[in-house]
């Protein structure tokens, strides 16, 4: 829609935002307020612009968001339990958000085992969650990536200490479930 989408960390009576900006004159066309969901949390929301809308979440809070392109709410998460719960570390930290092209989300947490939940397009319905067992790796700054088919599986973008990491996962929602590509259910 030539429309750049930034996400703004909070402060103190500040709460965290996202911004819509004019991709070709840089003029703010509208901001969203989301300290109703995230309070004053000085990080910002991590955002994903599709066709269907803007897909957000934030490190410090457990909700899913899904925004119109003119910065309508069209839905959030009812409880911070359809995410992911907690990671090995014992942190309910969200880092990351992706959409496939059949609307489904994916967020993830860090930690030793990386965690994937998948929400339904109308922000329901986490169907499993995916852990990966990386020794010796700790992850941070994960983001799933999907590509276009509904069987090409996620790949992640990481940092281990100093060292960039990419790795894919072969699991994708088909028929309200994650399989593999061998068709056991995880």
């Amino acid at each position: 829609s030539g429309r750049v989408y930034i996400g703004i960390g909070g402060g103190d009576f500040i709460a965290p935002r996202i911004v819509a900006l004019d991709g070709t004159t840089g003029e703010t066309l509208w901001e969203y307020d989301l300290g109703e969901f995230y309070g004053e949390e000085p990080n910002p929301p991590a955002i994903t612009a599709t066709e269907r809308g803007l897909y957000c979440m934030h490190p410090d809070g457990g909700y899913a968001i899904h925004l119109s392109h003119a910065g309508d709410l069209m839905w959030i998460t009812d409880t911070e339990s359809y995410i992911i719960g907690r990671d090995s570390d014992g942190r309910n930290f969200t880092h990351g958000i992706g959409v496939d092209m059949h609307g489904f989300s994916y967020v993830n947490t860090p930690g030793y085992s990386v965690r994937c939940g998948v929400l339904g397009p109308d922000g329901r319905g986490l169907f499993r969650v995916i852990q990966v067992q990386l020794p010796g790796l700790r992850t941070s700054s994960v983001i799933p990536m999907i590509e276009g088919k509904e069987t090409d599986g996620l790949y992640f973008v990481t940092r281990g200490g100093d060292v960039p990491y990419i790795f894919h996962v072969p699991y994708t929602v088909k028929k309200g479930a994650i399989v593999d590509e061998a068709e056991y259910m995880q």
